[in-house]
């Protein structure tokens, strides 16, 4: 097993910055607290980001509602294929990547599905991207192997738990509209 941080390398940014040139089927970004700035168009992450949507990469985000800067933040990245989940229980922090193994890319001796599950939330500070001056004192595991499966079986169970955003935008106007109507009568 192997164990990152934010302080020695190899840190937690490096596994996930450093996956972007692995063919992936599918990424999933599970964390209750993000950064607008990892978001950011011209961010580190964004790059791989692109990458990952690019070609072809399923990428789902779950995560608790976030305020409005962040919301808008990542709501900018759904014209290009980034699934969003919302999910107001959520606690757990997992990164999974999932190899595409029918790429002409894959390589069986280099290339494999992994986890980082740990404390760290998406955040600058949270994975020490975006040159933070203050990384948090965070720790995660990397997974292989045995272990993925039934952690893949979770993490389709808080995906199925999550509210997908595109149902949540059609609940927000909706509220929003009561609200207005609301206010017009008073």
């Amino acid at each position: 097993m192997n164990v990152f941080d934010n302080f020695d390398p190899p840190y937690i940014r490096d596994i996930l910055l450093g996956r972007r040139l692995i063919p992936h089927q599918e990424v999933f970004i599970i964390s209750p607290f993000l950064s607008s700035e990892i978001f950011s168009f011209v961010s580190r992450f964004s790059h791989s980001l692109r990458m990952f949507l690019k070609n072809g990469t399923n990428v789902t985000l779950i995560t608790k509602p976030q305020p409005l800067d962040i919301t808008i933040a990542i709501c900018k990245w759904k014209p290009y294929g980034l699934n969003i989940f919302y999910n107001k229980n959520l606690h757990a922090k997992i990164y999974y990547f999932g190899v595409n193994e029918n790429s002409p890319r894959f390589n069986i001796k280099y290339h494999q599905s992994v986890a980082l599950v740990g404390s760290a939330n998406f955040t600058k500070s949270g994975t020490g991207m975006e040159f933070s001056n203050q990384p948090l004192e965070e720790v995660c595991v990397l997974l292989k192997d045995e272990g993925l499966l039934l952690l893949k079986k979770r993490i389709d169970k808080i995906r199925k738990n999550s509210i997908d955003s595109n149902l949540g935008s059609f609940i927000l106007k909706k509220c929003l509209t009561k609200v207005r109507t609301k206010n017009d009568e008073q």
